[in-house]
């Protein structure tokens, strides 16, 4: 007779982050605290010379936002002032990614950025954190912080992040502008409604969402009165519906506000597209690349290596982006990912603002670019004869972007960081091809000076051109230098900004970007003559300009993406906008002192709380019943403890958890304990009285943010006794060894490809008085294979072994092995094989929120799958026999979900058919299990 049943498995309900990775501290940060009259500036060796700047900044922030938003703002504010993303990457306080410019904290009212060289950035990104500082000072700060801590997550990211980016002023409209203009124009404007959490856009929208939020806020204070996005987050403290909010604020729900909101889009970017004579990237050339979906992907930096092969970097199979080799004639594709190259990230981009980041050989032999592993520079060579790839560390400096070739090719130069400060740097390429290492001793240092640095190109055997950053705080532009062979240096104005750039050798002719009236677009000009032309009014924006022969190559963003187009220069548009003026030209490039003199204080440890919640409840029938949980740290993140207490009066029963991590170093160290004790509980009506210890403390060393090794000793003391005198005191003491590795990628909801592995062993003996006598090792092996960009064939092959007089048992069955068979003791042994197989892919997406219940639920997309289970279970002794093989099918779905638009949950039904049996099972599930 078959049997239907139906159970509910539940593993864990928010998956904040799909892809885990491990943090790589390799950077020993020696702090020292420099004051200011407001701010206590954390800073280290390689971050000083950013300091003074940073402090002016930061001051000024305090300025506007004492002024604009929070008039009561008053307190000094702990700053973390890294001299490198790679550098921020390796704090201790959160785990931020490559996409973090800037992160701020409410426990310790904590915010840190990093420097890319830019003054331009640090300004505008510690303007927009310290935006945060302000919002925090008006929603939580009280003399109990941490429910109003815990309140944050209802409180609308649109709202925060809009009136963060509002304290920058429009020194980022551009971008905004663009951004906007595309959705507006594409009918594909985020409602404000789905945006209160950012964690279920899509590739490359979260740009849009901030910008989104910008925008809105703008709206609110331009329609409404500059006072209204301040007396929001007032009106906010005391509720907890944004309906409630407006309502008071502006007298109409989030729905009215919306639609006004789109309207006034809708009015101000087509009359834009009218006024400015807009048009697509079309119109100036044939598009080379292109999205196969909805998926937004970021195609930038063309070069060309033939006639009708190119080379560029991409994101259409996720980040960090892969290398591509494309015939344009028949668009076959070769794909090199940062996986083959055995690297974590390639750069191809400042933030949003896409840069030139390939070069290729004028002999069309080699490609070079950037790439980072473990917060180390290299530089990457890509052979294109002999289809081999090679990865030069560059020791010494924090970041190396851009490589250039010279002429002949013997040469590179490129952007290299020093104490936090971009210089233009030189080496001889046909030397390091042989090399491992570069150091910085290997490199002719071509500039010295406190100015950013981007796009360096040779224009002939004895000059150096690159956009050179110029101004104070209030101004700040970009201008072209060019130095010569004695470091003298001119330098040019074309009354615009000079972003990224291409300099033409055949024609000597600069081709650059620059957002001149508010729109990113092509301009060039010849120092021979000194005109400088305007060749594109794109409706997106246009980015990493490529020059060769008569063709000219670009990337436009349009439709959220980023593509490639050809063009030809004798045919495109010359509108003349001006000309070109030397400004200013100094006959020697002497080198700035880097001495400087801060009157500072090293850190000292100093810790605090940064969350507490007790709950107290008392009934004369279940006596008191207490909940504490306590977690604290120290402000640069080194030493963080938790401590949750319940306890019972009635029964009596106590129940302690504690943990701590010290994060200084590249390895880990862990400490956990529970204290569990219970007097006189019932069980089964039978009394007993039962204490119970563990403490586990351990290590994880990081081999790279994929691979991690953990060793950890286990103590376990478990005594029960009975009231008629039965009962067990279990000693466990053993030691546990586990490897993990975890590549897995993907681009929107799922993972597509990669694999995760894990090794465990276990060894429990009788050392320090232990009684549980057991050994067991486990191998855990997932591999996904891409069908699609968004489905995948999922494999996985888990094998278990264990020995000795009290081994434990494997499971084979459930969710995680076979789904045909019930996950209970009789589908135990002590090894076992599993084998698992499903296929899965989009059924349909749903974008549905369901907002009117707390929390509430933002259902995504549906996939189906299909699967095959099978395992092979034995005792002590391997005789194969086909009677043991376990096997079973089915299929099922999982619905892609979000919690508070923010935390991942996927709900999965799973039917499963007993091949031998013929048992029928259902399961709901949280997952995913592999």
């Amino acid at each position: 007779m078959r049997k239907l049943y139906i159970i509910f498995v539940f593993y864990s309900l928010f998956i904040s982050n799909l892809f885990s990775q491990s943090q790589v501290i390799i950077k020993k940060f020696d702090w020292k605290i420099y004051k200011t009259e407001h701010f206590d500036v954390y800073y280290y060796k390689d971050s000083e010379r950013l300091v003074p700047y940073a402090s002016e900044v930061l001051e000024a922030a305090y300025d506007k936002a004492k002024r604009d938003i929070a008039p009561e703002l008053d307190r000094r504010i702990p700053f973390f002032l890294f001299a490198s993303q790679n550098d921020m990457e390796q704090n201790s306080i959160v785990d931020v990614g490559d996409g973090t410019g800037g992160l701020t904290e409410p426990y310790k009212n904590r915010f840190m950025v990093y420097g890319d060289g830019s003054k331009k950035w640090l300004r505008e990104v510690i303007f927009h954190e310290f935006g945060h500082e302000a919002e925090f000072s008006i929603l939580i700060d009280g003399w109990w912080k941490s429910p109003q801590i815990v309140k944050t997550v209802i409180y609308p990211l649109w709202m925060m992040e809009g009136i963060s980016e509002n304290m920058t002023g429009e020194w980022d409209i551009a971008m905004e502008d663009m951004f906007l203009r595309d959705a507006v124009l594409d009918n594909n404007l985020i409602p404000l409604l789905k945006l209160f959490g950012f964690g279920h856009l899509k590739p490359h929208q979260m740009t849009l969402a901030y910008k989104t939020g910008s925008k809105a806020m703008r709206f609110l204070s331009d329609e409404y009165g500059s006072d209204k996005p301040a007396l929001m987050l007032y009106h906010y403290r005391d509720s907890y519906d944004i309906d409630t909010v407006l309502k008071k604020l502006i007298n109409i729900d989030l729905n009215e506000f919306n639609k006004k909101f789109n309207y006034y889009l809708e009015i101000k970017y087509y009359s834009d597209i009218n006024n400015k004579e807009l048009v697509d990237a079309d119109y100036y050339g044939v598009k080379i690349t292109s999205t196969t979906d909805d998926i937004p992907a970021y195609n930038t930096s063309p070069v060309v290596i033939t006639s009708n092969t190119i080379a560029y970097l991409s994101t259409l199979w996720g980040y960090p982006p892969s290398l591509v080799i494309e015939n344009t004639e028949n668009g076959k594709k070769k794909y090199i990912s940062y996986r083959d190259m055995g690297v974590e990230n390639i750069f191809y981009s400042r933030f949003s603002f896409a840069l030139r980041a390939l070069s290729v050989s004028n002999n069309k032999r080699f490609l070079v670019f950037s790439a980072q592993k473990n917060h180390r520079e290299y530089l990457c060579i890509y052979d294109l004869i002999e289809n081999k790839f090679k990865k030069i560390l560059v020791d010494g400096v924090l970041e190396a972007r851009q490589f250039s070739f010279s002429a002949d090719d013997k040469k590179l130069v490129f952007v290299g960081m020093v104490d936090g400060i971009n210089q233009i740097y030189e080496l001889d390429f046909e030397e390091s091809l042989s090399k491992k290492t570069i150091s910085i001793s290997d490199l002719n240092k071509i500039t010295d000076d406190e100015n950013d640095k981007l796009s360096p190109q040779y224009i002939d055997d004895n000059s150096i051109a690159y956009s050179c950053e110029r101004g104070s705080i209030k101004d700040l532009k970009r201008n072209l230098c060019i130095v010569d062979n004695n470091r003298n240096i001119i330098e040019f104005s074309a009354g615009m900004d000079i972003n990224d750039f291409s300099y033409d050798r055949t024609y000597k002719r600069f081709y650059f970007i620059s957002d001149n009236d508010g729109i990113y677009s092509l301009y060039s000009f010849s120092t021979d003559d000194g005109i400088v032309y305007r060749h594109t009014r794109d409706i997106g924006g246009i980015f990493t300009p490529y020059a060769s022969g008569d063709d000219l190559y670009f990337s436009s963003f349009r439709h959220q993406s980023i593509n490639i187009y050809r063009s030809d220069k004798r045919y495109i548009n010359y509108e003349k906008m001006g000309s070109l003026k030397a400004v200013s030209e100094e006959k020697s490039n002497k080198p700035e002192s880097n001495d400087i003199t801060l009157h500072s204080t090293p850190y000292h440890f100093k810790a605090s709380t940064d969350l507490f919640f007790p709950a107290l409840f008392f009934s004369s029938l279940d006596g008191l019943y207490l909940y504490t949980y306590w977690q604290a740290s120290d402000y640069t993140g080194h030493n963080n403890l938790s401590v949750s207490l319940n306890y019972n009066s009635s029964y009596p029963y106590s129940d302690i958890i504690s943990t701590y991590i010290y994060n200084k170093y590249r390895i880990k160290f862990i400490w956990s304990g529970r204290f569990y004790d219970v007097n006189d509980m019932d069980d089964k009506s039978v009394d007993y009285d039962r204490h119970y210890s563990r403490h586990t403390s351990g290590f994880i060393y990081p081999f790279d943010r994929y691979r991690s090794l953990g060793v950890y000793y286990d103590y376990k003391n478990d005594k029960k006794i009975y009231i008629d005198g039965r009962g067990y005191y279990d000693k466990k003491r053993g030691v546990i060894a586990s490897y993990n590795s975890d590549t897995l990628n993907g681009l929107y909801l799922t993972a597509v490809y990669g694999y995760r592995y894990n090794l465990t062993a276990s060894y429990y003996s009788s050392i320090f008085d232990g009684n549980i006598l057991y050994k067991s090792i486990s191998s855990d092996y997932v591999k996904y294979f891409p069908v699609s960009r968004r489905s995948a064939i999922v494999n996985r092959f888990f094998v278990g072994f264990s020995s000795g007089r009290d081994t434990p048992e494997f499971s084979y069955g459930g969710v995680g092995g076979v789904r045909g068979f019930i996950d209970n003791s009789s589908n135990e042994e002590r090894n076992v094989m599993v084998y698992n197989m499903e296929y899965r892919f989009p059924l349909f997406d749903t974008d549905y929120y369901m907002r009117y219940f707390f929390p509430d639920f933002y259902f995504k997309s549906v996939y189906i799958k299909f699967f095959s289970d099978n395992a092979y279970p034995w005792d002590s002794s391997f005789n194969p026999s086909l009677n043991r093989i376990k096997n079973s099918l089915g299929f099922g779905f999982d619905v892609h979900s979000f919690v508070l638009q923010s935390y991942k949950v996927l709900l999965s039904l799973d039917l499963s058919f007993n091949m031998k049996s013929g048992t029928k099972i259902l399961y709901f599930y949280l997952g995913p299990v592999f």
